[in-house]
């Protein structure tokens, strides 16, 4: 009768452990993805400074993706991503 409730003690303990191990995974895969939507926001506002300056003097980068809608921003499409995704980058190695 004692090894049987030694036996349910331990799994009552590694059901424990293991709650508390996946509830700190959870926890840092969180806090992973609040850093990177943070950075992404971030990254916006650099961008947002470059179009800025680009705007003052008059630069739009060249991209396939305005078919001559010269309306859009200066940094625009695939451009505009692929610079926002290395700011991101950059930003996520630096933490």
């Amino acid at each position: 009768m004692l090894n049987f409730n030694i036996i349910k003690i331990l799994e009552l303990v590694l059901v424990v452990l293991l709650f508390f191990f996946l509830a700190f995974v959870r926890s840092a895969i969180t806090i992973k993805n609040n850093k990177r939507k943070n950075n992404r926001e971030k990254a916006i506002q650099i961008i947002e400074q470059f179009e800025n300056l680009l705007s003052k003097k008059n630069i739009k980068i060249p991209s396939v993706d305005r078919e001559d809608n010269e309306d859009a921003s200066c940094i625009y499409g695939t451009e505009y991503y692929e610079l926002e995704d290395a700011i991101i980058e950059i930003l996520d190695n630096k933490n």
